[in-house]
């Protein structure tokens, strides 16, 4: 289901490290006004990342 974000925290998490993970999403959420605008900034954020990581490779 595409509206549904499903985690999967280990089998011990805390109730701080729960409200984190809230507040992160709360925070994604209310500057991209539709999951598009998450996937398209993760995919970005994603590609940044792997480039980046070639190019420290490659000197």
């Amino acid at each position: 289901n595409p509206n549904v974000i499903r985690l999967e925290p280990p089998l011990t998490v805390s109730k701080e490290e729960i409200d984190r993970v809230l507040a992160a999403l709360e925070n994604i959420f209310s500057k991209n006004h539709s999951f598009l605008g998450v996937a398209v900034s993760s995919g970005k954020s994603a590609i940044s990342s792997t480039i980046g990581g070639l190019f420290k490779r490659q000197n």
